[in-house]
């Protein structure tokens, strides 16, 4: 059986470590040429309506499409990602997605 989608939100300061673990997750290292796109993107996006997330590939091992949203004024971060997700895979990230909506994580 196979997921469209996983979607949550998590704190902005944790953003960058959930899109880390999410690429890990299908053979892909996020670095910081992906993160300076996200920077730079997040700021135009808000949560309604839903065109006005942005959009990012994910190319590993599967390609994921990860859609943002960030409203000015609120901390948390819209997350959603798309694409052929196997149970495991889908149960992988969306633990990824609810830890982080939990905690803040320090960065590295």
């Amino acid at each position: 059986m196979t997921v469209a989608k996983v979607s949550g939100w998590v704190w902005s300061a944790n953003l960058r470590t959930a899109l880390k673990h999410i690429s890990w997750s299908v053979g892909y290292a996020f670095d910081d040429w992906d993160w300076e796109a996200m920077e730079t993107a997040l700021p135009q996006t808000s949560w309604d309506p839903p065109e006005h997330w942005y959009d990012y590939p994910i190319i590993g091992d599967q390609t994921l499409t990860v859609h943002l949203a960030h409203n000015s004024g609120d901390d948390p971060v819209g997350i959603r990602v798309e694409g052929d997700l196997d149970e495991i895979l889908a149960a992988r990230i969306e633990t990824i997605i609810d830890l982080l909506s939990d905690i803040t994580v320090a960065e590295e």
